[in-house]
């Protein structure tokens, strides 16, 4: 690796701080959305049908990244790298996401954001979807998915594993995904109530719903965003101006099921999800408007994104609506093509960056922690956050250092990989990575994507139309040797090798096999496939 993408915090040691003293240091706030596309979003797509102006004034009174990617197509992947600086490939989960009740996949000695922040005097707090496990008590000692009944669990005693292990100061939210149970909100490491009754959608039938489970019969999936905005809200207008804080606020939105409440029912051209949009914007405009009303704003850094693409249904409703979710990438949620992982990457800080900018620069929320780090004068051990580079740079308007050499991995929800270098993108599968498309109901034409070998130009080419593998055996080659070491060293950054759980894994057969045996196009089936929520 080349001196220029040395992590920019190597062995603890800081690089260019752009704050030196505690009151300088700015508050910090990531508001993260679930399955938001990047066409859903209207300053960056014209041609939206869901108007998002809280969002659109962040983007006009900051700057708005549009190569701004996520490092996994789906949920738990996702949030993991965000939070570790590390990529999730590398942990046992090879594929697919957690459950609501599956145990922590963050290890509690494993560096975070939160607890860099928190080690450099930070204030941290977390209000909404954790998605990353935690270990539930259950009264005979054996936890597992038919072990998770009202019965089996101690509702009373305390969870570990979950954010209060791992940096936040404070917790407030629920496990996983709104479709998840248990259904109960947790408060640090207790839930709030004790759940009383196993809920299903016969629970509530003029409402959307998820998988039955352990519940509280209080329980109300319309009240779960503004409960979180609420809770956010009155720790900002709290806290004490003296000390900066970290607020992470994972939306459990606009991820299934949709339920927007009364007031914007209706508000868009785009049935329930659009609505649902909509309120998500609200919310925004909610924590902005705490934000000002606190006299915070100037040295407040907020980061607006999502973890993943739309979800694939989005092909439909564009066929009947107009709306493209997407904005015209290739592919949605769980996908390795862009529409899987491309999503909205804006950030406002006012005291730093120009209002109304824009940036094609290449940027991943696997980088987040090494930025808030850089940010806020952190240290960290050399071993720590391996995976992470900071984007501080890009904030003032300059060239990230040594962009256009770095590997970036992407991660299918079946676990295969796709690797972005410079302006090329590879994917080491066939097809999509995540979904299959054989249903001609999504209007769109895949097959010709099915075949072994992608090689894409992505800054001539972003909505990956043009497979140029055949005519670039040179760059294959080049990214394919790339790729290997960023997984074979356990590490991106430089510093000692590092390993990955279970070493090698079924999805890498593309290192030693080029093209890789198992590399064929998706077959249709005859039954629906069960997706990967």
């Amino acid at each position: 690796m080349k001196k220029a993408l040395k992590n920019s915090l190597l062995a603890g040691i800081c690089s260019m701080p752009l704050l030196a003293s505690a009151q300088e240091k700015p508050n910090i706030v990531f508001i993260f959305f679930d399955d938001l596309g990047y066409g859903d979003i209207s300053s960056l797509s014209s041609e939206s049908k869901i108007q998002t102006p809280n969002i659109d004034q962040v983007a006009s009174e900051g700057l708005s990244f549009l190569d701004g990617h996520c490092s996994a197509a789906a949920c738990t992947p996702s949030r993991y790298a965000a939070l570790t600086g590390r990529y999730s490939w590398r942990t046992e989960l090879k594929q697919g996401v957690l459950g609501g009740f599956s145990p922590n996949l963050v290890e509690s000695d494993r560096a975070t954001v939160a607890s860099v922040l928190k080690s450099s005097g930070y204030k941290t707090a977390m209000f909404g979807k954790w998605h990353l496990g935690m270990n539930w008590p259950v009264k005979d000692g054996e936890a597992g998915k038919n072990k998770m009944s009202l019965e089996n669990i101690d509702w009373k005693a305390p969870i570990t594993g979950g954010p209060t292990s791992v940096g936040f100061d404070y917790y407030f939210g629920i496990s996983a995904s709104l479709d998840m149970p248990p259904y109960v909100y947790i408060e640090n490491d207790r839930t709030t109530e004790v759940p009383d009754k196993m809920l299903s959608s016969a629970d509530f039938p003029n409402s959307a719903f998820g998988r039955p489970g352990p519940g509280t019969s209080t329980w109300s999936n319309e009240a779960v965003m503004g409960d979180l905005t609420d809770r956010a809200i009155d720790y900002i207008k709290n806290h004490d101006k003296k000390q900066p804080f970290y607020i992470y606020l994972p939306f459990n939105s606009p991820h299934s099921p949709h339920v927007p409440i009364k007031e914007f029912q209706g508000k868009s051209e785009v049935g329930k999800y659009g609505d649902f949009v909509i309120e998500c914007d609200y919310h925004v405009g909610r924590v902005m408007k705490a934000l000002k009303d606190s006299g915070i704003n100037d040295n407040t850094l907020v980061l607006i994104s999502s973890d993943n693409g739309p979800e694939r249904n989005m092909y439909r409703t564009r066929n009947t609506t107009g709306h493209d979710s997407s904005g015209k990438l290739l592919g949605a949620k769980r996908d390795n093509w862009e529409g899987g992982h491309r999503v909205p990457f804006i950030v406002s800080w006012p005291a730093v960056i120009k209002p109304g900018t824009t940036s094609d620069q290449v940027v991943s929320l696997v980088d987040w922690p090494a930025t808030c780090a850089e940010l806020a004068s952190a240290t960290y051990g050399a071993d720590d956050l391996p995976d992470s580079f900071s984007f501080a740079a890009a904030l003032r308007g300059e060239e990230i250092p040594g962009n256009n050499q770095r590997v970036y991995a992407y991660r299918s929800s079946k676990g295969d990989l796709a690797f972005r270098q410079g302006d090329w993108k590879l994917l080491t599968n066939a097809g999509s990575g995540g979904n299959t498309y054989s249903d001609k109901s999504f209007g769109v034409e895949f097959e010709a994507y099915s075949r072994t070998g992608q090689l894409y130009n992505i800054k001539e080419d972003p909505y990956e139309k043009k497979n140029l593998f055949d005519q670039n055996p040179e760059i294959v080659e080049r990214i394919l040797a790339a790729g290997t070491k960023v997984v074979t060293r356990g590490r991106t950054t430089d510093g000692a090798e590092l390993t990955n759980a279970n070493y090698p894994w079924p999805q890498l057969d593309w290192m030693n096999n080029w093209p890789p045996k198992a590399l064929e196009a998706p077959k249709p089936k005859s039954k629906k496939s069960k997706k990967s929520k």
